[in-house]
């Protein structure tokens, strides 16, 4: 370990105009002994969490999220989240979009979503995991510790041909908003003035509305994915992180 003395830049606060001077003393390790320093600290700090029950869903080594913990070089990065909270809220997201899927020539629609996942708000590609029909809380909490800090479990659909048609005309498909909007002239008062109406939507709109207020500790999205060369709407579900660790 080596002893290293700092002083802080001066500058002149907007304020006072006076100049600000400090200086700090640290010990600094040595940097072979950087990764073993790093791990310390690390563990430490997990250790901490592990005491009110906040448990570690993803530890990103060095940049690398296969890397051991014991083989830290120089940094160790720790997200905290439940995939409990993600499991529940994806089974939400699964019910309230087959409630609100039309049932359709063949009757097929509302068993036609899959789960799938993606690794960042990038990969538009993703995976397809298995059919949402077998979905249940084990599987899909089995699979969202699986999942990378920012990636998602999404639930496509429906999947059937015509299912881009049944996302756009979705079952209850009149919420209240501006969008609808008609002005009327009042023979009365001999003014104009706006007609609160109601606006068609998408399946999107009507499942983040229904989901999101009963899952807070999750974030909930639209996202689509490429499927048999095509998009594909779908759902997004992933961590809101109750905290992070350098």
């Amino acid at each position: 370990m080596a002893l290293q003395a700092y002083t802080l830049i001066p500058k002149r606060t907007k304020k006072t105009h006076r100049v600000v001077t400090d200086s700090f003393t640290a010990i600094i390790p040595e940097i072979e002994d950087l990764g073993i320093v790093v791990q310390q600290i690390s563990a430490y700090e997990i250790s901490q969490q592990l005491k009110i029950k906040n448990a570690p869903t993803n530890i990103i080594v060095d940049n690398s999220g296969s890397k051991p913990f014991n083989q830290a070089d120089w940094r160790i990065t720790t997200y905290f989240a439940d995939p409990k909270d993600l499991a529940k809220a994806s089974i939400d997201v699964i019910n309230a979009l087959i409630k609100t899927t039309r049932v359709g020539k063949t009757r097929l629609a509302r068993n036609s979503f899959e789960i799938w996942t993606v690794d960042s708000p990038q990969d538009k590609k993703g995976n397809y995991e298995f059919d949402a029909s077998s979905a249940n809380s084990a599987s899909l909490e089995f699979l969202a510790a699986s999942l990378k800090p920012e990636g998602k479990i999404v639930i496509v659909g429906p999947t059937v041909d015509y299912g881009r048609k049944l996302y756009w005309r979705p079952k209850g498909n009149k919420l209240k908003g501006r969008a609808s909007r008609k002005a009327a002239y009042d023979l009365t008062t001999g003014k104009t003035s706006l007609i609160s109406g109601r606006r068609s939507t998408n399946q999107r709109d009507l499942v983040l509305g229904r989901t999101r207020s009963k899952n807070k500790g999750v974030t909930i999205i639209g996202r689509w994915v490429i499927r048999k060369g095509k998009r594909w709407p779908g759902i997004g579900v992933g961590f809101k992180m109750k905290g992070k660790l350098h």
